[in-house]
């Protein structure tokens, strides 16, 4: 069974007239890990790992089940 998956944010409203030197979309990696927390599984993480914020294409994100998000 796959445990983690990456999804992508393109021309995030958030993020786009924003400079980071890291990722700063904590309101969304927040929401979605509390939507796939509630709706499929309480142990759910997300973490973002690409921002717009940060010179990223798109907003990336790392959706994981086995607890192990990359970066923490």
């Amino acid at each position: 069974m796959q445990t983690t998956g990456r999804f992508a944010l393109f021309n995030n409203p958030f993020a786009l007239h924003l400079r980071s030197a890291e990722p700063n979309c904590h309101f969304h990696a927040a929401f979605f890990e509390h939507m796939f927390q509630r709706l499929a599984h309480r142990d759910f993480r997300c973490r973002e790992v690409a921002c717009c914020a940060a010179g990223a294409e798109a907003c990336t994100f790392v959706l994981s089940l086995d607890g192990h998000v990359p970066g923490e």
